[in-house]
C-alpha cells in the first residue's frame, strides 16, 4: 500500500500458493520485504524496488513456522524466530 497521501492505494501484492505468512520485516531502505512462513520454516525476500514485488531468496532455518523478523540496520542481515525455538 501507499500511503502517503490522503487516499491510499495498493502498489502490489504477495501471493504464494497453499502458503500463509506470519511475520514481516522492511529493511531500512523500505527496499526489500522479507516474510515468514508460518509452516515451511521459509523466509522469502521481496524487491519492492519495482512496482509490482518480485521474489528473491528464499532462506532456510526453522523447523515449522517463523514467528518474528528483524533487519539489522545496515540491511544487510535479516534474523528470523520459529516456533521451534530457533
Amino acid at each position: 500500500w501507499v500511503v502517503g497521501s490522503s487516499k491510499p492505494s495498493l502498489r502490489g501484492s504477495v501471493y504464494k500458493s497453499g502458503e500463509h505468512f506470519r511475520a514481516a520485516a522492511t529493511a531500512p531502505n523500505s527496499r526489500t520485504v522479507a516474510l515468514g512462513s508460518g509452516s515451511s520454516g521459509l523466509v522469502r525476500l521481496f524487491d519492492l524496488s519495482e512496482k509490482a514485488p518480485t521474489e528473491g531468496s528464499s532462506l532456510r532455518g526453522a523447523r515449522g513456522a517463523v514467528e518474528a523478523l528483524a533487519f539489522s540496520a545496515d540491511g544487510k542481515l535479516v534474523a528470523g524466530g520459529g516456533e521451534d525455538n530457533t
